[in-house]
């Protein structure tokens, strides 16, 4: 009975070192292999946010696209070491399209035991320069012609006409993109004055011969744009709106120079915008707008709130808002 004990005992401890060794052994490997994803998902990340930084750059020029991609990789680590890429790991496929490739090796720890030191992981990404969906807004209230009773100087809604044209010049002249532009126009009422297209003569035509009367119902443009953008954006453009007033927004709703209603549909119509992706540029133009209002739009939406003290200032904030091209990733 005791031999019969012992046997068996010997027999388990056996057993048990065999399982004991095999659980290592899959542990180590394990282990290896878990780095290995890390650091491929690391490498990944690192590659793709470089290949839309150096997207970005090719608005200015393929140097200054190589320069980002590789600052925004030493940000990037993999594991526990930059990614440090090299300006011959970023390849240009055309004039709005760059690829990053690169391979890192990854030290091992336990398959050294089977002479494996390191392993090979490899991340390759494509971003282009976006197109927009672009809807001008454009304040034609009353207030956008009183600003001074001398008719030798040009009213606000001249400039910003202007102005307007000039932006639509820049959109057009982009060699890079394919932005559509679209118009709504605003008073008492909105409307939506001409689809998003690329008829730069017609919009340009149209914004001119503006007229300004009337109340300032911004939330109702708002709505307006939504509408067209949720509707007719193309599929993998960036929808955007361009929202300008020189007022403070007073309908729907009764109280001058605002009330709570017509601030509130503005507002409800911003969460409406940021609910379907659509980012909003705000302007305000003199010192009678409502500063805040305006910002909030902006900052539901994801976009940015510029000022204007006069309408000569608005030519820049066109330029900075033209600028702005999205790099997307399509690979």
């Amino acid at each position: 009975m005791c031999k019969f004990f012992n046997k068996q005992n010997g027999n388990i401890l056996v057993l048990s070192v065999i399982s004991t060794l095999s659980i290592m052994a899959f542990a180590s490997v394990a282990v290896d292999v878990g780095c290995i994803l890390t650091a491929k998902n690391h490498l990944q990340v690192g590659v793709d946010a470089s290949a839309l930084a150096a997207a970005s750059g090719l608005v200015v020029n393929q140097a200054e696209a190589i320069q980002r991609g590789i600052v925004i990789s030493n940000s990037n680590k993999i594991l526990q070491h930059p990614l440090a890429l090299q300006s011959n790991e970023i390849f240009f496929i055309d004039q709005k399209t760059v690829k990053v490739t690169a391979r890192r090796s990854v030290d091992l720890f336990f398959a050294r035991v089977f002479g494996l030191n390191s392993a090979e992981v490899s991340a390759t990404a494509t971003a282009e320069l976006g197109n927009r969906d672009i809807m001008l807004i454009f304040d034609r209230s009353g207030s956008m012609d009183d600003d001074t009773s001398d008719p030798d100087v040009p009213q606000p809604i001249t400039d910003t006409q202007n102005a307007s044209n000039y932006f639509v010049d820049l959109i057009a002249g982009n060699p890079y993109v394919f932005d559509r532009v679209g118009l709504v126009s605003y008073s008492t009422y909105a409307q939506l004055t001409l689809p998003l297209g690329r008829n730069f003569s017609l919009i340009k035509n149209t914004i001119q011969a503006y007229e300004a009367n009337g109340y300032t119902n911004i939330g109702q443009a708002v709505q307006y744009s939504n509408n067209h953008l949720i509707q007719n954006a193309q599929s993998r453009s960036l929808k955007t709106e361009i929202l300008l007033s020189d007022g403070m927004a007073n309908r729907p709703g009764l109280g001058m120079p605002t009330n709570p209603t017509a601030i509130q549909f503005a507002l409800s119509n911003a969460q409406i915008a940021a609910n379907n992706a659509i980012k909003i540029y705000t302007i305000s133009l003199g010192n009678d707008t409502d500063w805040n209002l305006m910002e909030q739009i902006a900052a539901i939406t994801g976009g940015k709130h510029y000022h204007a003290p006069t309408p000569a200032d608005l030519d820049a904030i066109f330029n900075e808002i033209a600028g702005r091209i999205p790099s997307i990733l399509i690979s």
